[in-house]
């Protein structure tokens, strides 16, 4: 059987049996290419090339799990979400990630990939944490960072969303959607909404206490030309905030949400801002007071997700709390057992679902 042979065969078999990697194949531009890097496989989001030498020494069922590989490197947007990381440890980090969903769906791997089952249900940014720097770089597949504009970034990754999303629908109606693919299916699905307006219900309701001329409204003066009132609020007392340091946050989402922080502790006059930062424990915990501006948080952490010690810290030394705040990834497993007395806002970068308090997907709005 040709190399050509095997790579068509396989895409036929994957759109029979696994409808959603199969529909996710047939819409890119799978083709051979024999001077790739490393004589695999690679994608960048838009193709997937295979190496005839390399497809040759593989079973069928291996193909099938190569075809799928690479197709989960696009619909996850590996390519998309690597920022300044390295890129051959990303790489394996998001190697594992996929492999493990491959393996545990019954998928055969060809033979020297990444396989760290201990990663199991992690996402590729916390197994990238977890990672030594010095780990050895996989052996086939990979994923290539195209040479692209923000906006041409923007675009493909709102091209590979319609495309999960079909495929999904597809699957669905199959029976056949797999479940961590139906709960990313439904985040995409879920609407953005504007990241302080969210914080500013929170803290105190879509109501304010009054309104001042003293400060008029800076943003609608610089958008419009309008002298307008500014919200005059009278406090809303002492905020916590858990900064999960083993969280999949970026630094340019921390960096978002710290200026957020400090416009809102401006307009909203807290009495005191205190950050906990925590992993399996409380790592740090630093005290701003009324009017002391928030500096960035610390983006880097080992272990995994652990909560209850920073609600054991705030009960063993009295804190007071008014609103609680939770940057996170919600991979938690630790929640306390009883919700406590104060309202919990759970701000969390990759969705998911907590037994108490409320729950908002991070995506803030960027106007670059």
């Amino acid at each position: 059987m040709t190399p050509e042979l095997k790579v068509s065969r396989a895409m036929t078999r994957l759109v029979l049996s696994h409808p959603f990697y199969g529909s996710l194949a047939m819409g890119s531009d799978v083709h051979r290419d024999d001077s790739i890097s490393g004589g695999t496989a690679c994608t960048n989001g838009s193709w997937i090339k295979w190496c005839g030498p390399f497809i040759d020494e593989q079973t069928e069922p291996k193909v099938i799990g190569l075809i799928a590989h690479e197709v989960l490197h696009i619909a996850l947007k590996h390519h998309l979400r690597a920022g300044d990381r390295n890129l051959d440890k990303w790489n394996i980090a998001c190697d594992a990630a996929i492999n493990n969903i491959l393996s545990d769906s019954g998928f055969e791997l060809p033979d020297g990939g990444i396989n760290m089952p201990w990663f199991k249900n992690m996402s590729a940014e916390r197994i990238y944490e977890l990672l030594d720097d010095d780990v050895t770089p996989q052996a086939w597949g990979a994923f290539i960072v195209p040479d692209a504009s923000p906006e041409e970034m923007k675009q493909q990754e709102i091209t590979i969303d319609q495309r999960v999303i079909m495929a999904g629908n597809l699957a669905k109606s199959r029976g056949t959607l797999p479940g961590w693919a139906e709960e990313m299916i439904r985040d995409m699905q879920t609407p953005e909404v504007n990241f302080e307006d969210a914080l500013r219900r929170f803290f105190a309701g879509d109501q304010p206490d009054d309104y001042s001329m003293r400060r008029p409204n800076r943003k609608l003066y610089h958008l419009s030309g309008i002298i307008a009132p500014t919200t005059d609020r009278k406090g809303i007392g002492n905020i916590v905030i858990h900064n999960d340091v083993s969280a999949s946050v970026t630094g340019n989402d921390l960096t978002y949400f710290v200026g957020a922080m400090n416009m809102l502790s401006e307009e909203m006059h807290p009495s005191s801002v205190t950050v906990i930062s925590c992993d399996t424990r409380v790592t740090s915990v630093v005290r701003y007071e009324a009017g002391e501006a928030i500096t960035m948080l610390n983006a880097k952490g080992r272990g995994g997700t652990c909560v209850k010690p920073v609600f054991d810290y705030i009960e063993d030394n009295s804190l007071e709390v008014d609103h609680f705040i939770s940057l996170t990834d919600l991979e938690i497993g630790d929640f306390p057992r009883n919700p406590p007395d104060y309202p919990v806002l759970w701000v969390s970068c990759r969705g998911g679902s907590a037994p108490f308090g409320q729950v908002m997907r991070f995506k803030p709005r960027r106007d670059k």
